[in-house]
């Protein structure tokens, strides 16, 4: 199982998954919990998750043990507690080029450990795009202050007005601004029809939330209040210390919490200096009847001493939150945070950033992470073989959706060579070059919509090259208590030795014996009996290996022995042996099934069908074409999966 659930991955999108994944030994952890918090260990590692994902492809996971106490582990790995939402690098992304990078990121502080250990962990996002910032044209400053400080380059970031925003922008940056229905009425249509996301500092952050239009009372940009909040101009500067994480189950009649494994609020420690400058430092709904945040807004630090907030009981005065634009979950993301410079904290002259700016800074990283997933393509499927045999077709496809209704464009690309009939459609067919060696092969499709978004998913399959020309046949056979290996080959002059492979996975195989060629100029029949097979396990891999004088060898196609003979999925097959049609019962229904395969002892295809849409168990062909003989039955499932079985061609 452990090899299964790292085949697929999904790249260029931010997607909650909550699965659990085993990450090899050699893959890397970024430590977002060192003490104390520092611009290169709080802030660079999203430079560098900036880095390999936008210009390396690499899918970086993020790992948050839900139900955590604040500042308490997210997992435990050779004695060392990592906390504050740690980030992962998967062994598959590792090569020179990204340890060239990650090294380049420990010159900037990022601190970097590696599992010594293969280690099972709750993948909660797989971390894989990231946005194209727009700045609000005026007052931008304070917010472009934050991007050197995590290493993103500038180019991450545009600078527009807010009527311009349109489907392609991702996220809309408010830093400090006097915005107006006139400037800004396209903040609420573009959140609502294009998800936009929002970000907003200071007072801005309260006129905003008043702002009516004057044509129509209806319309208005109380986004995470219900009625509006108290002009900024109307109540005092907070009072820390502050307060985190802000439940309560009855709160103006409905229940509203924020909680401390949000993914937003992953930082370690205190916020409170990061937010006591600049014209509002704190946040409070307006009074009346029916005024307060919205149920759905999550308020991540607020101050329950300030001094407005038992005059105006629709409290609290909150100092970090976020949540759906409205309450709606068809809108974009909106977050606000109080204080004019989160990122700077000014002392006379100089401008230096402390843990607490680096708590703050770490909240709009993380908001604009998880506001990504909003307009990314969303992957509901892939059709990829986990087996194929060299200069045979297989289909491949895609199922993908647009959460906000761009078309979606296909390109498909592969590790190893081999042609795609169409390498821009969502469904196509793969045929593999002729290998010498069996191999692994990474199949990719990249789907895209016109907007550059993008999610990349690599699935891994395993290539069997053809029989090698000097060997005519290749096969392993089950009696009593051993197994029965043999093969008969031909020209042998080149031949120094056979070993015989056995695996119990199908990819990482073993050698259990070595046997002399008989060097005759005729063919050579040869037989090696299995004493040593392990009997528990339900399904075992045989391989020749050929090894020639040069140096060289060659491998065999792999011959599969299962216990039972039959796969767990399948109720039976009859007649087996079969002369004229076969019939195959199965636990699973047609609609769940791809293709059904048909190979023959050397591993070529002799036959397919293909989409099965029914709700059907019951699968019948005709064999009576085939010669006689041993052949496999493949059954590739629509999640990837693969069933094998044998029949025998009487």
């Amino acid at each position: 199982m452990k090899n299964i659930l790292l085949i697929i991955t999904f790249l260029f999108t931010i997607t909650l998954m909550s699965q659990i994944m085993t990450f090899p030994r050699g893959s890397y952890i970024v430590n977002m919990g060192v003490i104390p918090q520092t611009v290169g260990n709080g802030l660079k590692p999203y430079g560098l998750i900036y880095d390999l994902v936008n210009n390396y492809d690499v899918s970086v996971k993020w790992i948050i043990r839900q139900g955590k106490p604040k500042d308490s582990f997210d997992f435990i790995h050779n004695n060392v507690r990592y906390s504050g939402g740690p980030f992962l690098i998967p062994k598959q992304y590792i090569n020179s080029t990204t340890l060239s990078r990650l090294a380049y990121w420990v010159t900037q502080g990022v601190v970097l450990d590696t599992l010594v250990s293969d280690e099972d962990l709750i993948v909660t996002y797989h971390l894989n795009s990231m946005p194209n910032w727009t700045i609000n044209s005026t007052n931008s400053n304070v917010a472009i202050d934050m991007y050197p400080l995590a290493g993103i380059p500038n180019t991450s970031y545009n600078l527009k007005s807010p009527s311009s925003l349109g489907a392609c922008d991702d996220i809309f940056v408010m830093p400090h601004a006097d915005p107006t229905w006139a400037d800004h009425s396209n903040l609420r249509t573009w959140n609502i029809n294009n998800r936009g996301a929002i970000f907003a500092m200071c007072h801005a952050v309260s006129v905003l939330e008043n702002l009516v239009n004057p044509s129509n009372s209806a319309q208005r940009m109380n986004f995470l209040s219900n009625n509006g909040l108290i002009d900024y101009m109307s109540h005092a500067d907070g009072t820390p210390p502050y307060n985190y994480f802000f439940n309560r189950a009855s709160y103006n009649g409905s229940p509203i919490s924020a909680r401390v494994d949000d993914p937003v609020f992953q930082m370690i420690g205190k916020e409170d200096g990061a937010h006591l400058n600049g014209s509002e430092q704190i946040f409070i709904p307006v009074a009346g009847a029916g005024s307060g945040w919205r149920n759905t807004t999550k308020i991540g630090c607020y101050d329950s001493t300030q001094s407005n907030v038992s005059s105006f009981p629709n409290g609290p005065a909150a100092v970090t939150l976020y949540g759906r634009g409205f309450g709606q979950t068809s809108n974009g993301l909106v977050m606000y945070q109080g204080g004019h410079d989160i990122a700077l904290t000014r002392s006379g002259s100089s401008r230096f950033t402390t843990a607490e700016n680096i708590s703050a800074v770490r909240q709009f990283f993380n908001f604009s992470l998880i506001a990504m997933g909003d307009k990314n393509p969303a992957l509901l499927s892939v059709g990829v073989p986990s087996i194929m045999f060299t200069n045979n077709s297989y289909n491949v496809s895609v199922n993908a959706s647009s959460p906000v209704g761009a078309t979606l464009s296909y390109e498909w690309s592969s590790s190893c060579s081999g042609t795609f009939a169409n390498r821009y459609a969502s469904t196509t067919t793969f045929t593999p070059d002729t290998l010498n060696l069996d191999s692994n092969c990474v199949i990719t499709c990249i789907v895209s919509d016109g907007c550059n978004r993008r999610i990349v998913n690599n699935t891994s399959t395993n290539i069997y090259a053809a029989l090698p020309l000097s060997l005519l046949d290749f096969k392993a056979v089950k009696r009593n208590r051993l197994i029965e290996v043999k093969w008969v080959s031909a020209e042998e002059s080149r031949i120094t030795s056979f070993d015989v492979m056995r695996s119990y996975d199908g990819l990482n195989f073993e050698k259990i014996a070595t046997l002399n060629p008989n060097n005759n100029a005729q063919t050579n029949q040869y037989l090696y009996h299995d004493y040593t097979y392990n009997v528990n396990v339900e399904i075992i891999y045989y391989q020749l290996k050929i090894n020639e004088n040069d140096g060289s060898f060659k491998t065999s196609s792999v011959d599969v022995i299962e216990r039972s003979q039959v796969h767990p999925d399948i109720k039976s097959i009859n007649p087996n042996p079969a002369n004229s049609d076969i019939n195959i019962e199965t636990k699973i229904s047609g609609r769940l099934i791809n293709q059904i395969l048909i190979f023959n002892s050397k591993g070529q295809l002799i036959k397919s069908f293909s989409l099965f849409d029914s709700e059907s168990k019951t699968f019948s062909f005709d064999v009576s074409d085939l010669s006689k003989g041993l052949y496999f039955i493949n059954i590739l499932k629509k999640d990837g999966h693969t069933i094998t079985a044998k029949f025998a061609k009487s």
